[in-house]
């Protein structure tokens, strides 16, 4: 996958034919992008939002899966995250997804800021949880843990 924030694009190639195998076109900047199990992730911050993408499906599994969040109130979109500042990195962690707004510093979770004012290098998402560093104790601190 390859994202051209100017042409609000993302574009698929091939590794054995080093050829595009596709396009999607999605957001307005689209800056980052990460993986999870079932969906693409992509940070777009001048929507101040993280695009949910889902995996290509037949028309039968499209039709299903869409009757049965409708039956569910779950409603019909993958479920896109808007946030307060504008998301320039996006990170997945199995169903989670995080997002790191470098200008304020900001980190969050799919629902709301966990960090504020850190370094982009100062935090990590890994086994166990995420991680920030703190300049005040001199120790890294584990905001939250994996389900």
């Amino acid at each position: 996958y390859l994202v051209y924030p100017r042409a609000a694009k993302i574009s698929t190639v091939s590794i054995a034919t080093m050829k595009t195998a596709g396009e999607i076109t999605v957001g307005a900047v689209p800056v980052d992008l990460a993986f999870s199990s079932h969906m693409l992730a992509i940070a777009d911050p001048s929507a101040k939002r993280v695009w949910m993408i889902e995996r290509q499906q037949s028309f039968a599994q499209a039709f299903a899966q869409g009757f049965l969040r409708g039956l569910l109130g779950l409603g019909l979109s993958p479920g896109n995250r808007d946030f307060p500042t504008g998301i320039d990195r996006v990170i997945a962690r199995g169903s989670r997804i995080y997002a790191f707004d470098s200008s304020t510093g900001t980190l969050y979770d799919s629902k709301k800021a966990i960090a504020k004012s850190i370094a982009p290098e100062a935090f990590s998402v890994g086994p166990g949880g995420v991680y920030v560093w703190s300049d005040a104790v001199r120790r890294l601190q584990r905001l939250e843990e994996d389900e």
